[in-house]
């Protein structure tokens, strides 16, 4: 292992660099999902609610 660490250090640092820069990457895009999930929860709430809202007013207008 560590010949092979001593004969290319420069390959392992890059590869480093690739798997380092894949994981940020990836970590971005998970919190931007969770953001989006969160995102997506609340305004369906808020749209059933206003739904709801509507069909009241509408039937109560309509009587």
């Amino acid at each position: 292992m560590r010949s092979m660490l001593t004969a290319s250090p420069g390959y392992l640092s890059i590869d480093m660099e690739v798997w380092l820069n894949l994981a940020n990457q990836t970590r971005k895009a998970m919190v931007g999902v969770l953001q989006f999930i969160k995102l997506n929860r609340l305004v369906g709430q808020n749209v059933k609610r206003v739904r709801k809202y509507t069909m009241k007013m509408w039937y109560t207008k309509r009587r």
